[in-house]
Parts: C-alpha cells; sequence; structure tokens
C-alpha cells in the first residue's frame, strides 16, 4: 500500500479522542471526591464525642496535618507518575518523608508518654478498609487511563493515599489516644494497605493498547 493511501486509511478509520484531563485536574477531583466520601463514612459511623478537645491536643492536630499531607502527596505523586515520562524526585521522596514523619511522631510521643497496651482495634482496621475502599478504586481508574509503566509504585502510593486519608477519618471515631494502638491498629495497616496496593498494581494497571474507539488517547498539559 502507498503511504498515502496508507494515511487516508488511517485518518479515515480513526476516531474522536478525549484527552484525558492534567494530574492537578484529576487531583483536585479525587480530593474533592473522596474528602466527601470520607466525611460520609464517618457521619454514618459517628464522631467521637470529644472531637472538639481533641483538635487542642497537639499531637492530635499533627497526626491530623501529616495524615492529610500524606493523602496528598501520595495521591498526586500517583496520578504524575502514571504518565509514561512523567517523573522528579519529589514524586516519592515527599511520600516517603511524611510517612517517615508520622512514625516518628508516634514513636517519640510513646517513648515521652510510655503505655504499652495497644487495646482491641479490629474496628479501627474495619474502619480504615472500608472509608478507603471507594477512594482507592477511584485513584486506580483514573492512574490506569494513563497507562502508567511503574506498576507497583503507582499502585502503592494509591493505595497509601486512600488509607491515609480513612485513617485520618478513623481518627475522628475512634477515641483510642494510646500511641501502641494508634501504631498497631491505625499505622501499621496503612502500610500494609500500600503494600497490597503494590502487588494489586502489578495486575490492575497493566496497561494494554486500547482498540480504536475507546477515545482515549492524549493527556492534556
Amino acid at each position: 500500500m502507498k503511504t498515502e493511501a496508507l494515511i487516508q486509511d488511517l485518518a479515515h478509520r480513526g476516531t474522536p479522542v478525549s484527552p484525558i484531563p492534567a494530574p492537578r485536574t484529576q487531583f483536585l477531583r479525587w480530593m474533592l471526591l473522596s474528602v466527601g466520601l470520607v466525611a460520609l463514612g464517618v457521619f454514618v459511623l459517628g464522631s467521637r464525642p470529644d472531637l472538639i478537645s481533641a483538635f487542642r491536643r497537639p499531637v492530635f492536630v499533627w497526626q491530623a496535618l501529616l495524615l492529610g499531607a500524606l493523602t496528598a502527596s501520595s495521591a498526586g505523586s500517583a496520578l504524575v507518575l502514571s504518565i509514561p515520562g512523567r517523573h522528579g524526585p519529589w514524586t516519592t521522596r515527599i511520600p516517603t518523608l511524611t510517612l517517615l514523619a508520622w512514625f516518628i511522631l508516634i514513636s517519640m510521643t510513646l517513648l515521652l508518654n510510655g503505655g504499652l497496651s495497644a487495646g482491641v482495634g479490629i474496628r479501627c482496621v474495619r474502619n480504615i478498609v472500608a472509608l478507603g475502599f471507594l477512594p482507592c478504586l477511584t485513584l486506580f481508574w483514573m492512574a490506569r487511563r494513563a497507562a502508567p509503566m511503574a506498576y507497583a509504585l503507582v499502585g502503592l502510593l494509591s493505595a497509601l493515599s486512600a488509607s491515609a486519608l480513612a485513617c485520618l477519618g478513623t481518627r475522628f471515631v475512634c477515641q483510642n489516644e494510646g500511641m501502641v494502638h494508634i501504631l498497631v491498629w491505625h499505622c501499621l495497616p496503612v502500610v500494609g494497605l500500600g503494600l497490597a496496593g503494590a502487588a494489586l498494581g502489578r495486575t490492575c494497571l497493566d496497561f494494554k493498547p486500547r482498540s480504536r474507539g475507546d477515545g482515549v488517547t492524549g493527556i492534556r498539559d
């Protein structure tokens, strides 16, 4: 087939495309949706009666801020890394440093205040999984549309972001302020879900070339 004929044939078979929104646009959409879903979940579960007084405690406030930062940085990094060729040192460093800062805060508070009882926190784990399920599913879907190549890393960051947001919501429900309890039943589940997301990303985010007519072939800047 001649070149001109090939071009005409490809043009004839081409279909309209719908570019994927820029990462910052998708990030804002995900944050609005996910925060709304978690807030609704906290309302259904019932917030802790001492929530207002909890905000007067610096440790609680710092935990909330770090969980919020971990949510935002991990989600933003996942959406950026899901686009082939787009990456930077901050995409993994900021979530890593934020998670490390959360561990340090818990450890320092534990050393200063003592207390070695973790209590029973199965309900906290259940809440983290339940509150984070839809945000994680949505972020996986957004990332997969952009054809990620770093399957495990994008999966890890997606699950880590959703579980951190769910953990933040769970802190508004759980009244146990013991650092061992928070470490065992809040922090470790977030890390565990992140690792599970990495394993899941290897299968769910494996990009296959889409057939013509799928309607998504580009990414807006």
